[in-house]
Formats: C-alpha cells, sequence, structure tokens
C-alpha cells in the first residue's frame, strides 16, 4: 500500500474512528484499525462489534494494499503533525509514515486478522438534510442518559408517522422531541418507521456530521428490523438497533400550564448559573412566581455556601407558584431552543415544558424536584 493525502483530512477520520475502537482486553484486535486503499481514497475501518464505521480519505493511490494499526498510536502521531501532505506506505507488517521532514513506522498486523464489518440489504431509508439532523441530535441527545441499565433509556427514538418525522429521548426526568418539517427529508416509506438508536451511534453520528464542509450535505438512513444504516457520502456507519418498546412519551408531555412565563433565554441562562454557585448537592434551585410583579425570583441555598436570589421580569400568565427543578437540566433544554424568546409552561406537581415561544418543533420537558 502506498497512499498520499492532506493530514486534516486524516486527522477528522481518525478522531472519528478512534470514538469506537474497543477497549476489550479478550478481543484486542478491537483496539485497532482496519486501512486499506480502493481506487482513489483511503478506506479507514473501526468497529466494537455493535457498531461498525467506514471512513474515507480523499487522496493519491500509488499502491494497493492493506494494513491493521493500533488506533491510539496512530491517532497520535497524525495529531501531531502539521496540516501538509503525508505518505503512507506498507512494508512488510510496518506502516511508514513520511514527507521530506520525518519518516516513522508504526508496527501493524495482517488485515485477515480484522472483523468483518456487516452490510444492510434493507432498501428502506430516509434521507434528510444533514445540518437539519445535526442541529436534531444536539437537541434530544442530552436527554438520554448513558447511565442508566434500561437500553431504551440509553437511545433516541427514531419515529416516522402519519409523514411526520421526530426525534425522541428521555431519561425519566426529563423528555426532548424534535420534530423534522418535512422539506428538510423524504423517505420510500409509506407506513410508520420505529428505531430505538443507541446514544452511543447518536454521538458518533453527530461527530461525523460535524466534519462536513458542505452545506449542502445529505444523509441517507437505511433501515431494517434490527440495523441502521447512515450513509454520509464521505463514510457510512452501521449499527444494531435496541429491541423492544420506547415509553409511550405523548402522555408524558402536558397540555395545559397553570403559569404560562415567557422569557428572556440568555438572561434566564445567567441567571440560573450564577445562583447555581449556591445551590446543594441535588443541583435544586428553587423558582417563586411573582405574577403581581411580572417576575420570577431565582433562590439558592447551601448551608456551606451561602444564599442567594435573582429577579427577572418576564410576561406571566397564571398563578403564583414555588417549584423547585434540577438547573443543570433547565439549563440543557434552554440550550436547545434556538430563540432568543422562550415559552416555560409550569404545573406544580406534573412536569413543566420550555420551548420557543411560537414553535413546536423542538419541545424539553422536566420533571420538578419533590424535596
Amino acid at each position: 500500500m502506498k497512499f498520499v493525502c492532506l493530514t486534516s483530512n486524516l486527522k477528522k477520520a481518525l478522531s472519528a474512528c478512534d470514538k469506537i475502537v474497543s477497549r476489550n482486553l479478550s478481543l484486542p484486535i478491537l483496539s485497532n484499525l482496519l486501512i486499506k486503499t480502493s481506487k482513489d481514497k483511503l478506506q479507514i475501518v473501526s468497529t466494537d462489534l455493535e457498531i461498525g464505521l467506514n471512513y474515507y480519505v480523499l487522496g493519491e493511490v500509488k499502491e494497493e494494499g492493506s494494513i491493521v494499526v493500533p488506533s491510539k498510536l496512530f491517532l497520535g502521531v497524525i495529531n501531531n503533525l502539521s496540516d501538509e501532505k503525508i505518505t503512507l506506505e506498507t512494508k512488510g507488517d510496518k506502516l511508514i509514515i513520511q514527507n521530506k521532514e520525518f519518516n516513522l513506522n508504526i508496527q501493524g498486523f495482517d488485515s485477515s486478522e480484522y472483523p468483518i464489518i456487516p452490510s444492510i440489504e434493507s432498501e428502506d431509508f430516509i434521507e434528510i438534510d444533514s445540518n437539519e439532523l445535526l442541529s436534531s441530535l444536539n437537541q434530544v441527545s442530552k436527554s438520554a442518559n448513558a447511565g442508566f441499565n434500561k437500553p431504551e433509556l440509553n437511545s433516541v427514538f427514531l419515529n416516522f408517522v402519519n409523514n411526520e418525522f421526530y426525534f425522541v429521548s428521555t431519561d425519566s426526568f426529563r423528555l426532548s422531541e424534535r420534530k423534522i418539517n418535512n422539506n428538510f427529508f423524504k423517505t420510500n416509506k409509506k407506513t410508520e418507521v420505529k428505531m430505538i438508536i443507541p446514544v452511543k451511534t447518536i454521538l458518533e453520528v453527530m461527530l461525523i456530521l460535524q466534519n462536513f464542509d458542505d452545506v449542502d450535505q445529505k444523509t441517507k438512513i437505511y433501515f431494517s428490523n434490527n440495523q441502521v444504516f447512515f450513509d454520509f457520502g464521505i463514510a457510512n456507519l452501521i449499527s444494531r438497533l435496541i429491541e423492544g418498546e420506547f415509553p409511550n412519551y405523548k402522555n408524558i408531555i402536558p397540555k395545559t400550564y397553570q403559569t404560562k412565563i415567557q422569557i428572556n433565554k440568555n438572561k434566564f441562562k445567567e441567571s440560573i448559573r450564577l445562583i447555581s454557585n449556591l445551590s446543594s448537592q441535588i443541583k435544586d434551585l428553587n423558582i417563586q412566581v411573582d405574577s403581581k410583579n411580572q417576575e420570577i425570583i431565582l433562590k439558592g441555598e447551601d448551608a456551606n455556601k451561602g444564599d442567594g436570589l435573582y429577579k427577572i421580569k418576564c410576561m406571566i400568565d397564571g398563578y403564583d407558584s414555588k417549584i423547585c427543578f434540577n438547573y443543570s437540566y433547565i439549563i440543557d433544554g434552554l440550550d436547545g431552543v434556538d430563540s432568543e424568546e422562550v415559552f416555560f409552561g409550569i404545573n406544580e406537581d406534573s412536569p413543566a415544558i420550555i420551548k420557543a415561544t411560537n414553535d413546536d418543533n423542538f419541545i424539553y420537558v422536566l420533571m420538578p424536584i419533590r424535596i
């Protein structure tokens, strides 16, 4: 194998592939990457046996071939190179990385030892604008908690129903739903589609999408009963799906509110971050609604830190109330809203909601803390 490319392109590919690499000591081959040439590309392959990624780097193929190399070592070397042309060449079981100034040798392995990445047979697909996909996943991924033992809570639910496309996630304390407008996607499916995608797959998809330079790029999502396949053009990723049923989340979303608040998003976030310094270990943020003075009062108190309050002017329609939330959960919800003004709907003993004032495409539901 002999291949010439720009270091900058190789860095993007290796960064995405290394995130998948398994540290499973019982299968040490999975801590490596398979690299091989075909036509005018270098193909880098990474897998942990649940996710498989093929990432392609454009360049000049002078000689075809393949080798398996340690992922961390290869990435560490490439990340310390300047953005210029380099040559990758194999001689026996060694990978040689060189240009006019340096020559480095990495001990590798025979490519026949590397697992084969499966393919997907299905022709069912959803094609979506890549920027819209990245934006949507950014909004919902924080509500998927990778620390839970329940697989469906470590996931993002993809649902196509009645010609509408949704991404949903929940960790049982908060819930995010993002609706994709039909001008951003197309599909060959006429019936409902349900997929529960592991959150680690979603995080890898986001990393790849962040590398895109083409604003008009599309991502094609193929799916079967137990697999999902993302075709990004520069890369493709296959992942298992989580079996089972996603929670019936529509029943969790409140339809009415005791108090409706319209507030400036950045001012709200700024005040929360200030008062959170005085919150206890459970990250409690006490909110008092004063409808007469059209303001909310944020309070933080801890016996070992001190106490404080912050008053914010806003528009309030409804009853005075006192309610407590996890402050980091509120900030996550606010970060998902694109508008400057947000709607904050409160019910004292049931879920609250955060969304844009005149847009329901993204909604964020969170439970109050009972102290």
